[in-house]
């Protein structure tokens, strides 16, 4: 798939770093070319790696804050219309209080029930029309990110081609730290969200008799599991958007969510709790890779043996290693982080396959007891 392609790029990319900071200088890989003396084969390599990383992340920020923006702007519509939709049946329920008319007792029972039922499947489609607009804000946030990562990719290979200054390349880092801080902050976000919905599915699996539907972001969790797709965010009408047309999305959304039922929750709720695992790993990794290329604009900004940052009262500390070395193992640290990360990427697929065939192991096995 696309992400397996882009996991075995960045593994290709970082691991190249790496083998560039260890290997021995006497290496064939330090050979020159003889047409470009001032470029080695394995940095045309990495800089090649670095202009397809930075063309894969302008693509995929362009796509994300489009993606975000068509997605933000559809949910606020059809929000708009469900909050006028909800006002109105205020009114009218009032007005069916104050007009009370005798009518049969199974009669009302089932009136109330409709609207019950009504009610609830309303406030479903607006729960996930929230979502989508709070999904759509930060789709576009990080598309903007990926964009200025992109561009950080850009001036690392520019400056291999020495075609780029270093006091420019800082500024490029400086602005890529403060994305990839974003990045972490969605990494932690992601596996939060993923513990959350993993404990829902959990009460959901235990609730194995309710007739009542999952709710929407449980169900979204469901749904690959019942070799359906997501709910997509449905498309506005070419005529105004009237009450008519909301009725049958929300209609059409109950149908949605009737189809995915409880007894694969607990498959779904351990997918979950690993994929939070997996992002939390994500973030540890990316918070190292974040560390250790902060050492760059930190020691160019702060030379060696001129004064030290306002928070180092004391001066630079008796066990301070020293620029060249710290800068050293910061970007050696940022490439381990950033080669294991791509690993991770690509056994993700088989450890959730092994996750679901453990789950579906233990239910079968219950069953039979």
């Amino acid at each position: 798939s696309k992400e397996m392609i882009e996991a075995t790029l960045s593994l290709l990319r970082n691991g190249a770093c790496v083998a560039k900071s260890l290997l021995p200088s006497t290496s064939i890989a330090f050979a020159q070319f003889e047409s470009y003396p001032h470029i080695s084969q394995i940095d045309a390599f990495i800089v090649l790696m670095q202009l397809i990383a930075a063309a894969i992340n302008f693509v995929r920020g362009m796509h994300s804050i489009y993606k975000g923006y068509t997605q933000r702007s559809l949910a606020r519509a059809w929000l708009q219309v469900a909050t006028e939709d909800d006002a109105e049946e205020e009114k009218s329920k009032s007005k069916r209080k104050k007009n009370k008319t005798p009518t049969d007792e199974g009669q009302r029972a089932t009136q109330e029930m409709l609207r019950k039922t009504k009610a609830q499947n309303l406030k479903n489609f607006c729960d996930l029309m929230e979502n989508r607009i709070e999904a759509g804000a930060r789709s576009m946030i990080l598309g903007f990110s990926l964009l200025v990562i992109s561009e950080g990719y850009l001036a690392f290979a520019l400056t291999g081609l020495k075609y780029m200054s270093y006091e420019r390349l800082m500024w490029s880092v400086i602005f890529t730290e403060i994305a990839l801080f974003y990045l972490l902050w969605v990494m932690l976000d992601d596996a939060l969200k993923g513990r959350r919905l993993a404990k829902e599915a959990v009460k959901a699996a235990r609730e194995k008799k309710s007739r009542t539907p999952l709710n929407p972001e449980v169900s979204e969790l469901c749904a690959p599991l019942h070799k359906r797709s997501i709910w997509p965010t449905p498309q506005l009408p070419s005529t105004p958007l009237l009450k008519e047309h909301l009725l049958e999305e929300v209609k059409g959304l109950s149908k949605w969510q009737a189809g995915i039922s409880r007894k694969k929750a607990a498959i779904a709720a351990r997918e979950s709790y690993l994929r939070a695992r997996i992002n939390l790993t994500y973030m540890l990794l990316n918070a190292i890779a974040f560390f250790g290329y902060a050492t760059l604009p930190f020691t160019h900004y702060y030379p060696e043996g001129g004064p030290p940052p306002s928070f180092m009262k004391n001066g630079w500390p008796v066990w301070w290693p020293g620029h060249q070395p710290l800068g050293w193992w910061g970007c050696l640290m940022g490439d381990i982080a950033w080669s294991i990360e791509p690993l991770v990427m690509l056994a993700t697929p088989a450890l959730v396959e092994k996750s679901r065939r453990g789950v579906e192991r233990k239910t079968s096995k219950s069953k039979t007891d």
